[in-house]
């Protein structure tokens, strides 16, 4: 057991790292600003329980059922873009935005960066890891 663990804690370690390296510092310097999305989690698979903190309606109907979550990011891409003059980013923006995501971020990322509206809801750049 002990050698287990050490080889899942040397697994985990080497994931940190390539996850530290990701492209997010390429971008930055290419100049586009970094941000963290959150966007709503799909409810359990039995169907009826939902995540704890989750709204339990949205426009009458459970949230986080699709397209709530590519609908959430198509919004994130939209503000990120042309953010509000009350934003914490507004200023900071050129209008470029790229997208970086691994596992359900990485389908987040593919999923705007071939759907949408260049300039406004598609992103510019996307890596899906």
């Amino acid at each position: 057991m002990v050698a287990e663990a050490e080889a899942v804690e040397a697994v985990a370690a080497v994931a940190a790292e390539a996850l530290a390296e990701l492209p997010a510092t390429d971008l930055a310097a290419a100049g586009y600003l970094a941000l963290s999305v959150s966007y709503r989690l799909a409810p359990t698979a039995n169907g009826h329980e939902l995540i704890a903190g989750q709204v339990d309606s949205f426009l009458g109907r459970p949230t986080g059922t699709f397209p709530d979550q590519t609908d959430d990011v198509t919004n994130a891409v939209r503000l990120a873009r042309n953010p509000s003059s009350t934003s914490l980013i507004y200023g900071l923006v050129n209008g470029q935005v790229g997208a970086v995501g691994s596992s359900a971020g990485g389908s987040h990322a593919s999923w705007v960066a071939a759907h949408g509206t260049p300039g406004d809801d598609r992103v510019d750049v996307a890596v899906a890891l």
